[in-house]
Formats: C-alpha cells, sequence, structure tokens
C-alpha cells in the first residue's frame, strides 16, 4: 500500500509484480529521517509538559505561600505571624465576658479595662409610618351592606396567621354596634394581649372604622374572605329547554338576543348565550361586552344560572324567553368594596413607592407641575420625586456626604435617622425647614424635638468613657486600638483582657510551610536526577512510531511511553539555576538591626541526605523556644525587606515571573508566553522541517511508481512482441 500518495488513483501490478509491496519497503528506508523527526518533536513536546508541569507546582506554592490576597497566609505578612490567644475575663468573677470583644492583636500583655460608659451615636426612631387600616365609609354605610346583602365576610391575616371572620344581619340585632362586634370576632380569631385584642377595630367621630394591630412589630392584611352566595344569581327554570325559540338578556342598557335552532341541544344553547354577551348592543347600536358583569352557566339540564360578576356593585338583569318577562337584582359578591377599605395592609417594604405609602400626604408636597422637591441635609441637597421608593430616598440621602444616615425597619414600619459621626459631636443637625417638614410628616421623625413623642426610641450621641489600668480616657467610637490590640465596647464593666503569643500555631504554620518547601524541592530534584532508563544495550527508550505501536498492545505502549518520558529533563541547567537560587535564597543569613539570623539558629536545618536536593529538617523543640524567646526577630527574619520570604520570591520571579528563564523555556499557560516560548519555537522549526520531509518523500514516491510503471509498459510491450512472433511461426 502507497505511504505518501495513497490517496492517488493508480493501476499497478500488470505485469504480475507486487509493485506496492515494493515501494512500501522502499519508502520504508527513506522514512528514516521523517519518522526521526516525528520521534524529537514528540519528546520536545513531552519535555514541555514536563516543564509546565513543574512550573504550576511552584506557581501553586507561590499562590498559597505569598498571596496579597490572604495575607494572614503570607509568610512575608506580619498576619502571618501575629498568632495570639486573647481572653477577657469578668475582675470580679474570673469567667469569660461579653464586656469588650478583641477583633485582632499584633502583640501580647495584660490589661485590667474598666468600661464606664460606651459610645454612641446619636440617633431617632420616628412613629409607625403605617400602622392601621381605615375605611371611607361610615360604620352605618356599612351595616346598611350587611343588612342589603346578608353578610360581609373579611379574611384577616395577622403576621402571617390567617383567619376569617364574618358579620351576618344576625350579628347586628338588638342594635349591637358594628365595631363592636367585629372586636368580639378579632379577639375570639387572635385572642388578646395584656387584656386588649391583638387586632382592635375604633371608629372616630365621622363613624368611619380603623383596625389596628396591637403594640409594635405586627403586619395586619385584610383581604376578600368566602364570596358571599345570598342573592348573588338566580336561576331561570326551562331556560335552555328545546322548546325555547329566542332569549334576550339586558343590562345597563345593552342587550344580546339568541335565537335558537331546534335542533340545538342545551350545550350549544348556553354556548350561544355566552357569545351574545360579548357582542351586546343598545339602541343607537353601539356594543359592550356583557360577559364582564354576568356569567352564565348550565344547570340540571335546561336551565339557566346568571350569576354577577362584580364584586362592589349590585347588577340589575332583565330577561326575555320567548318574550316572558324576568327582572332580578343581583347582589355583589365581594367584602372589600362594601367595607370601603382604602389600605389593606399594613405592610410596607423598601421597594414600597412613597406616593404609595403616604398617599395625598406625599403628594400635596409637589405644587403644580413641579414633579421634585429638595431637600438638604449638611448643606447637601438630595432631590426626591414622586416615583421614588423607600430604598431609593434611603440611597439619596446616605449618599449625599449630608452627615446623616437614614434606614428602614421592614418589621416595624419605622424610619431611623442617625449621625454618621459616633459620640458626643455627632449631633443630627437639619435646619432646613422644608427637610424638618418632610421627615415629620412623612417619616415620622421630628428632627427638631428629638425626644418628642412622635418617636418611639431616641439615643443621644455620647463618647466611650474607659479606664485601661486605672488611667482613664475617652473615644468617640467603641472601636478601640492600643498597643497593638484591637477591641470593640460592647457593655459597661470590669474585665481583664490577656493576648498570649499562640507558639503552637506559629510553628504548626511554619511546619507546614517547610513541608510544602520540601515537596518543591523533591519534585525539581527528582526531575533533574532521574536518568533516562535504555532499552537495550545503547539506545534509550524513544516515542514510538505508528508502525511500531501496531505491534504492540496498549498496555505495553503505556509502560513503554512512561519510560521514554523519564528523565527527559536530567541535569536541566535553567531547573539547575531554580533549585539552587532556592537554596541559597532560604538559608541566607539576614541582618536585623546590625545582628545576623539565619534559619540554623532557630531550629531549620538542611537535611543531611545528600540526595534530598537541600529539603529543610525541624527542630521543633528548639524552634519553639526561639519562638518565645525571640519572636520578633524570627518575624523580622521572614518578612524583612531582604528576609526570606522576599529572597523566596525573588527566586520565583527570576524563574517565572514576566522575563523568568522557565517562562521563556517552555511558557505558561494561559500567557502570552504560552506559544512565544524557546520549546514552541523549536517544535515550529520541527513541523517545517517534517513538512518538507514530506513533501521530499511524496516525490520520491511517485518517482518508484513512475519507475515501476515504466518498467510494467516495457515489459508489456515486449511480451506483446513475444506473442506475435511466435504466432508467426505457428507456435
Amino acid at each position: 500500500m502507497a505511504i505518501y500518495t495513497s490517496n492517488i488513483n493508480r493501476v499497478t501490478g500488470l505485469s504480475g509484480i507486487d509493485t506496492e509491496s515494493m515501494i512500501d519497503q522502499m519508502m520504508k528506508a527513506e522514512s528514516t529521517k521523517y519518522n526521526r523527526l516525528e520521534k524529537q518533536k514528540t519528546t520536545v513536546t513531552w519535555q514541555q509538559e514536563a516543564y509546565r508541569q513543574l512550573i504550576t507546582s511552584i506557581e501553586n506554592f507561590q499562590n498559597k505561600w505569598f498571596s496579597t490576597s490572604s495575607v494572614s497566609n503570607n509568610i512575608g505578612y506580619d498576619a502571618f505571624w501575629n498568632n495570639y490567644s486573647t481572653s477577657i475575663k469578668d475582675s470580679s468573677t474570673g469567667i469569660d465576658s461579653n464586656v469588650i470583644t478583641v477583633n485582632s492583636t499584633t502583640n501580647s500583655g495584660k490589661y485590667n479595662i474598666n468600661v464606664i460608659q460606651k459610645a454612641e451615636t446619636e440617633s431617632i426612631t420616628g412613629g409607625s409610618v403605617v400602622s392601621e387600616i381605615s375605611t371611607d365609609k361610615t360604620a352605618a354605610q356599612i351595616e346598611q351592606s350587611i343588612n342589603n346583602y346578608g353578610e360581609i365576610n373579611l379574611e384577616i391575616n395577622l403576621d402571617g396567621a390567617t383567619k376569617e371572620i364574618s358579620v351576618t344581619q344576625s350579628d347586628l340585632l338588638g342594635g349591637k354596634n358594628l365595631e363592636d362586634v367585629l372586636n368580639d370576632k378579632l379577639q375570639s380569631a387572635f385572642g388578646s394581649t395584656n387584656g386588649k385584642g391583638k387586632v382592635t377595630v375604633s371608629k372616630d367621630s365621622s363613624g368611619k372604622l380603623t383596625f389596628s394591630p396591637t403594640g409594635d412589630g405586627h403586619t395586619l392584611t385584610i383581604s376578600d374572605g368566602s364570596e358571599r352566595k345570598t342573592g348573588v344569581s338566580f336561576t331561570q327554570t326551562g331556560a335552555l329547554a328545546s322548546s325555547v325559540n329566542n332569549f334576550e338578556i339586558t343590562i345597563d342598557g345593552y342587550t344580546a338576543k339568541v335565537t335558537f335552532d331546534s335542533s340545538d341541544n342545551a350545550d350549544k344553547r348556553l354556548e350561544k348565550i355566552q357569545s351574545a354577551l360579548k357582542e351586546a348592543q343598545n339602541t343607537t347600536g353601539d356594543k359592550k361586552d356583557l360577559s364582564s358583569y354576568v356569567s352564565v352557566s348550565k344547570s340540571g339540564t335546561e336551565d339557566l344560572v346568571i350569576k354577577n360578576e362584580s364584586k362592589d356593585t349590585e347588577t340589575n338583569v332583565s330577561i326575555k324567553v320567548d318574550g316572558t318577562n324576568n327582572t332580578q337584582k343581583l347582589n355583589p359578591t365581594g367584602n372589600l368594596g362594601l367595607m370601603g377599605i382604602k389600605n389593606s395592609t399594613t405592610k410596607v417594604d423598601l421597594t414600597s413607592k412613597l406616593s404609595n405609602v403616604f398617599g395625598d400626604e406625599f403628594n400635596k408636597l409637589f405644587s403644580g407641575n413641579n414633579d421634585e422637591i429638595t431637600l438638604k441635609f449638611g448643606g447637601k441637597d438630595v432631590t426626591v420625586n414622586k416615583d421614588d421608593t423607600i430604598q431609593s430616598l434611603i440611597n439619596k440621602v446616605n449618599s449625599s456626604d449630608g452627615g446623616v444616615k437614614l434606614s428602614f425597619n421592614e418589621v416595624t414600619n419605622r424610619f431611623s435617622l442617625e449621625s454618621t459621626q459616633s459620640g458626643s459631636n455627632g449631633d443630627i443637625q437639619i435646619s432646613d425647614i422644608a427637610t424638618q417638614n418632610f421627615f415629620r410628616n412623612i417619616t415620622k421623625i421630628d428632627v427638631q424635638n428629638k425626644s418628642n413623642s412622635l418617636n418611639s426610641k431616641y439615643t443621644k450621641g455620647q463618647d466611650a468613657i474607659f479606664e485601661i489600668d486605672g488611667v482613664q480616657t475617652t473615644r468617640s467610637s467603641n472601636d478601640i486600638n492600643m498597643n497593638g490590640i484591637s477591641f470593640t465596647i460592647n457593655g459597661t464593666g470590669k474585665v481583664t483582657l490577656e493576648a498570649k503569643n499562640d507558639v503552637d500555631g506559629t510553628v504548626k504554620k511554619i511546619k507546614e510551610f517547610v513541608e510544602d518547601y520540601n515537596k518543591l524541592i523533591q519534585e525539581i530534584n527528582t526531575a533533574i536526577t532521574d536518568t533516562r532508563p535504555k532499552s537495550g544495550e545503547y539506545g534509550y527508550y524513544e516515542p514510538l512510531t505508528d508502525d511500531e505501536k501496531k505491534a504492540m498492545s496498549e498496555d505495553e505502549i503505556k509502560k513503554w511511553e512512561e519510560k521514554a518520558k523519564t528523565g527527559l529533563l536530567n541535569g536541566d541547567e535553567h531547573l539547575n539555576k531554580f533549585l539552587s537560587s532556592l537554596r541559597g535564597n532560604v538559608y541566607k543569613a539576614v541582618d536585623i538591626g546590625g545582628k545576623s539570623i539565619s534559619l540554623y539558629e532557630i531550629g531549620i536545618n538542611t537535611s543531611k541526605n545528600y540526595n534530598s536536593g537541600g529539603q529543610l529538617e525541624i527542630n521543633e523543640e528548639k524552634l519553639k523556644k526561639a519562638i518565645e524567646e525571640r519572636g520578633d526577630e524570627i518575624k523580622q527574619l521572614f518578612t524583612n525587606e531582604k528576609g526570606i520570604a522576599k529572597n523566596i520570591q525573588n527566586s520565583i520571579d527570576d524563574a517565572i515571573g514576566s522575563k523568568g528563564y522557565l517562562r521563556q523555556k517552555a511558557g505558561i499557560k494561559g500567557t502570552i508566553s504560552a506559544t512565544n516560548n524557546d520549546l514552541t519555537k523549536e517544535l515550529e522549526d520541527i513541523a517545517k522541517k517534517l513538512a518538507e520531509e514530506r513533501e521530499r518523500l511524496y516525490n520520491k514516491e511517485m518517482q518508484y511508481f513512475n519507475m515501476f510503471a515504466k518498467m510494467e509498459a516495457a515489459m508489456n510491450q515486449q511480451n506483446n512482441q513475444m506473442a506475435a512472433i511466435l504466432g508467426m511461426t505457428g507456435q
């Protein structure tokens, strides 16, 4: 079979000679250089992969121990060495105390702290912005509706618990007041607290009702209860009977007319009525869809049920069945409309529009065609418009740099305003009259009379007052920093704060660092020292050609390639350079204030095993003692500008940094160097040579085929001549 020209159609072997096999054998000899280049390409690819695996290991080591995003694990940062355990004990009882909380410490020490007063930020919490649900109908009007329509059913939701209450005509007998009936039913449904119903109903001077949850932080919602049944529908007997020829229904001056065919069954008649409802006309020919007024359905086999679809209003219906009139008044099916509920819930959230929550009180602030109002905080303007929500108002105020911070509690429905400056100097100062009125009327916060009855809570700003070891001092904030210790004041009282150097914690982190360092050293040292295994007396294991693989099993190929990949970086100068630099920088002595210190002095030595490649060993007892006695010096040994951490970083940067020699040699995935490096260029050069060699082999193979083709043609001609001669001689 042709090797390099197999896609060309040709005719061979006419002479009986196996031309294909002969050329294949000849081409195998010609392919020696090509196969050598293929093996070279594979070898270089494997070398690049081996380099990149080592580069990845170096990067992982660097990211773990020298990352600027995790300073507590960066051996070159103070945070790595600031391992302290702290305790806060009550000075009298010796038990744990939460008067203060330690946030961080960079020093050890023991302090007696007496907190006399917490710092407070001046803040004002206003009254509930929506605390009740009101009706715009009087109790007398609602009672009249109940007497007219039989009942009103309400679904009441208090803090997620839902109950349905009904007030019927019989409940009002004997002259009972509607509000008294409602209070009895609400108390029966939700119970009472402190002798008062959890939801109460009161009547104002105009006779209108108000539903209110008792106490702060409760959410009340009123919605339609069960649909009322009394008088909301009527049944027209026989309207769908087969004997009926004509049907008419009139509502609000519009009439829908239907003529039935004698073959129409009851379902078909109902369908025609439903269609006609949508095309009802008045006397002038105007059309109206009456299906929004009433619905029609079948009852039994031939009766028609007509039901009012309005929740709030009566509907007068006139029916003609073959000219016979029937007029009915249908009651509304709803309840809230009959109650005249204006706002059906006290629930307000951050997405609620101010215009929806505060209604006329908010809208009247905008005069004429003016769609904006301006509030002033500390000389900063804040523009409020009609589309603002509670959240957008908060965002505008808080981003104004006006010295105040606004917030809203969705549970209590209350706004809070506080100074952005804590302590006694952090007064809330709002002098603009329009802004004062806005806060009083909308947020229910009186910024003039800060402890006014509008407010549920007022906190005056004050400084923190505390003693440390008998010396009294003040701060405007509860966050305190002293002697390298940061703590927050939570309350008042006397405590003892003690911070101790966590030697075991530091030793544990150093041991982990050394373990990772040794793993890296071992991996690189193995790559350098591993020798290439020989496949025979002279040759080494090399990549297999496709023909060689055909003669082997998958397991044999796998084992062969494992050996062929071994030792490809043996004695590599770049890896030797990195290993030498790393070992030298780790063990280099560091000058600290004119005094030299190195790893061996604190119990970290190079392994005596020559084959370890310079791995480190720890004398844990000596290291602990050194940390206890020379903790600051050890920290500087690593964190100093010329310390171990910086030196290791230099070694790593020299190798894999933007101009690193390992980066330039093999490239790093995900960077420009991945395609711009020495080995990639070498692979490109090999690929070019392979293309040239393939072209040469193609031409050579064609030459062989042409040569054999000519030979066969000559042989065929000779055979033909011989046959002709023999024919002439009669043989």
